[in-house]
Parts: structure tokens; C-alpha cells; sequence
């Protein structure tokens, strides 16, 4: 019983030190395992984003390619014109909608889409795509966040980490 009593009172003492002491406000976190943990996280994000789009692609029986960046991409009409560069102007039609399956944007509404490839301020994964085309040439797109909007988002309709689908068809390019 007396080491019951003697046991209560030392956790009872070590409960209130903990509680008492101040952290040292001059102590810097070691960076490297911010770092490293930082890094974790991302992994596993990446990698369950990677799962859902795995399972969008599954539940649609689509045949897709991969490039080495992580950009999926169907090419469902090849076109028989110009195919883009870097630093083309391209004239692109397009429907934008998340994986889920939320309208976001189209030329429809927005009008046809100009952008100038590597100086442009739409996603990379985009510009990525486009250069797999041909004038006249349709695809399916689908873009991690990490090469669309990341993790904030565009401001207005795509919030942050969301992976994106393309429907595009390359209009015009000029070199």
C-alpha cells in the first residue's frame, strides 16, 4: 500500500513538472525532420490521390498512358495538322470537371481556350497534354494536382489537391 501512496505522489509531482516547465522558446525545430516528415506526408498523399484516380480510370474501363510525370492522358481522335512545340500558341476546346464529376469549366462558357505553351498560366499538366495532339486531335486528360493547381487551388471553382479532367480538342497552332 505505502508504495501505492509513494507511486500516486511521484506521478502526481511529474504530472505538475510537466505541466509547469516552459518550452525554450530559442530552441529551433531540427529541419531536417521537419523536412523528412513533410516529405512523408506528401508521399502518402500523393499516393492515395494516385489510388483515386486509379479507380476513376478502373470504373470507366479506360486504356490510358502515363508520361514520366504522372500526367494520364487518351488520345480519342489523332489529328492530322500541326502538332505543337514549346512556346506554340494553341487554340484549345475544353471541358473541365473534377474526379468526382463537378462541372468546373468549358470553352462553352469561358470561350475557346489561347494559351501559349511553357509561358501560359493553366496547368502544366495541361500544356503537357496538348503537345500529344495534333490540330483537329481530341483527349482525355487527367491531371494530379501537383501539375494542376496544387494545394491551394485556382481561387474560384477547384479547391486545393484536386485532380482534374480534361476533354480538350486542339483547334489551331501556331509556331
Amino acid at each position: 500500500m505505502q508504495q501505492l501512496v509513494y507511486g500516486i505522489i511521484f506521478f502526481g509531482v511529474f504530472i505538475i513538472q510537466s505541466c509547469t516547465t516552459k518550452p525554450n522558446p530559442t530552441t529551433k525545430p531540427d529541419e531536417s525532420k521537419v523536412r523528412e516528415n513533410l516529405i512523408g506526408i506528401n508521399k502518402e498523399r500523393i499516393a492515395l490521390e494516385n489510388e483515386q484516380i486509379e479507380a476513376y480510370i478502373n470504373r470507366y474501363g479506360y486504356k490510358m498512358e502515363t508520361t514520366e510525370t504522372g500526367l494520364r492522358y487518351l488520345i480519342l481522335e489523332q489529328g492530322k495538322g500541326n502538332q505543337p512545340k514549346w512556346m506554340s500558341e494553341v487554340k484549345l476546346k475544353y471541358t473541365l470537371e473534377l474526379l468526382n464529376g463537378t462541372y468546373c469549366y468549358s470553352s462553352d462558357s469561358s470561350g475557346v481556350l489561347d494559351i501559349r505553351l511553357g509561358q501560359s498560366e493553366e496547368p502544366n499538366g495541361l500544356q503537357e497534354g496538348v503537345l500529344k495532339l495534333q490540330e483537329g486531335g481530341k483527349a482525355l486528360l487527367i491531371v494530379p494536382s501537383y501539375l494542376a493547381y496544387g494545394l491551394t487551388g485556382d481561387g474560384a471553382k477547384i479547391t486545393g489537391a484536386q485532380s482534374l479532367i480534361y476533354h480538350i480538342e486542339l483547334i489551331e497552332t501556331k509556331k
